[in-house]
């Protein structure tokens, strides 16, 4: 009885012992400044998101979150930076739905996006919209596909650009419906969304703030939303689900993501952190005004949004032969 009690004291001083050393852990926790890297230019979303989480992580740390744009090569240069960074919290990388696509187009990737990374937070995302020019004889999204299958090759889609997120989504959709539209690639949104309007193409899914204007003008006709359910500011305009596509599913993403290995208390504190951030009325206003909805989540749900994201694009991808210009 007496070695039992002993091991047993043993065992909760060990669990005492180690608690605290996780609380000191997260309690140093930002011992420095941070460098939160994008790997784009500035001026695009993910450096809107990463500077709008700077300007209120810098309160509540009372240390500097340093926006550091390391563009080159659809983001691969600034998600190297991250990979090899020291796994201590101070290297962050702001990442999107690129994250989860670049190992089907690039199979000699440097860097898993699982494994040499940890997920910290969802921090936001945008649903598209399906919008056809006026001329399409279709006022719902079933009368497009009825369309599109007793007219296969007839149709045009645009996307903002060959091997890009909405590229992928557009073909996700194509093969989820079983349809044969001919994809039109553009060099970005706004000269994909100048064909949409003039008739060069008949269809497009799109960000709401590029698309959305258009619609509330009559310029273009909008049959349905990529998100799970019916969007609050949008309550008459149905899914894609709905409509018959049942489980469909699409979205552009951004999150937070660190080294791999971060130390426990530290990855909490972190998610917690910033996915209280993400709520605040000051970042919800600045990513309101880029069309981009906060989310805030756990690391373990981020984790599975990108290894769910990375299944399903691969699949598309391949089945596709999407290949990078």
């Amino acid at each position: 009885m007496q070695r039992r009690d002993l091991l047993k004291s043993l065992a909760t001083l060990g669990s005492a012992l180690a608690g605290s050393a996780l609380h000191a852990q997260s309690a140093d926790f930002p011992g420095r400044s941070i460098r939160m890297v994008v790997g784009y230019p500035p001026g695009g979303p993910n450096d809107t998101i990463a500077r709008a989480l700077s300007a209120t992580l810098n309160r509540v740390w009372n240390q500097p979150v340093v926006v550091e744009n390391r563009p080159g090569a659809g983001g691969i240069i600034g998600s190297e930076l991250v990979a090899r960074a020291p796994a201590d919290g101070h290297t962050l990388l702001l990442t999107s739905i690129t994250h989860s696509i670049l190992p089907s187009l690039y199979p000699n990737l440097t860097f898993d996006p699982v494994t040499d990374f940890t997920a910290v937070s969802l921090v936001a995302n945008a649903p598209l919209l399906m919008v056809v020019h006026p001329s399409v004889q279709a006022r719902s999204l079933k009368e497009l596909v009825s369309l599109a299958r007793t007219r296969p090759g007839t149709l045009n889609y645009a996307s903002t650009g060959n091997a890009t997120s909405i590229h992928i989504v557009s073909e996700l959709f194509k093969r989820t419906a079983g349809l044969d539209i001919t994809h039109v690639p553009y060099k970005g949104s706004a000269p994909a969304m100048t064909a949409l309007l003039g008739g060069e193409v008949q269809m497009m899914i799109e960000a709401m703030p590029s698309a959305l204007p258009h619609v509330q003008t009559g310029r273009l006709r909008a049959l349905g939303v990529t998100s799970k359910e019916r969007l609050e500011d949008m309550p008459d305009l149905p899914t894609l689900a709905e409509s018959g596509l049942p489980g469909f599913e699409a979205a552009i993403w951004w999150g937070v993501v660190g080294p791999a290995k971060l130390p426990a208390a530290v990855l909490a504190r972190l998610g917690t952190d910033i996915g209280a951030a993400v709520h605040t009325p000051e970042v919800r206003k600045r990513l309101g005004a880029i069309g981009v909805r906060p989310v805030g989540s756990k690391p373990a749900e981020f984790d599975r949004v990108i290894r769910h994201d990375i299944e399903r694009f691969a699949t598309v991808v391949k089945e596709a032969g999407i290949k990078v210009d």
